[in-house]
This record gives C-alpha cells, structure tokens and sequence, in this order.
C-alpha cells in the first residue's frame, strides 16, 4: 500500500463578517475516506473523520486565519483507481475546491493537503 500525497497551493476564501462558516467534504467514485481539519498555529484539531456541515465561526472571527484541511482516500473501489475530492465552504467563496486525480495500485491512499485563507 502506498500513499500518495498532493499539497494543494493556498486557496483564498471570501468570507462577510455577520455570516457563519461551514465546511463539507465529499469523497467520490464510491471511495472510502476522511479529513483532519485545524487551523494553523493551533494543534487542537477540530474534526476528523467525514467533516459535513462543521460550523467554522463567523465570518469576521475567520477573517485572516489559516484553515489546515488534509483528507484521505483509501481506493477500495474495484472499478477503479480515480480519487474525487470536494470541499465545499457554506457562505465563502469560492463556495468549493475540486480534486480529481488517481492512485497508482489497487488499496493506495491518496492524500489531499489544502490550506485555505480567510478574506
């Protein structure tokens, strides 16, 4: 089993100060899968596992911190070896980020390393 690992360059999210902050994350093509998400600067990690709807804080408590989201994909599709990634950002924008890609072998892992900047 081998990992493959992709570091994404930082996506910036538009935020307005009086509106909350949720993330989603979908895993395609029928993969298993989840998410570590923190934000940078701070160890104490906020969710892990499948992230849906996970209330982030107000826009203005966001604006100018960094948000750590690594999501992990274990390919047990035996259809095949594509890897689907969404992370969805309730009231930001870009409302989301896509990753599609593949793993080399059967079983790999492919791990997708995002950070994101609140504006």
């Amino acid at each position: 089993m081998n990992v493959k690992t992709k570091i994404a360059d930082p996506v910036d999210i538009a935020v307005s100060d009086e509106d909350e902050v949720k993330l989603t994350v979908v895993i395609g093509n029928a993969q298993n899968g989840g998410s570590i998400v923190r934000f940078d600067g701070n160890p104490k990690i906020i969710a892990k596992g499948q992230v849906e709807g996970l209330a982030l804080g107000q826009g203005g408590q966001l604006k100018g911190k960094k948000l750590l989201v690594t999501t992990n994909v274990l390919d047990h599709n035996p259809a095949t070896m594509r890897i689907t990634i969404k992370h969805q950002f309730e009231n930001g924008t870009p409302p989301e980020t896509r990753l599609s890609d593949k793993v080399d072998n059967p079983g790999d892992i492919f791990s997708w390393v995002t950070t994101y900047n609140f504006k």
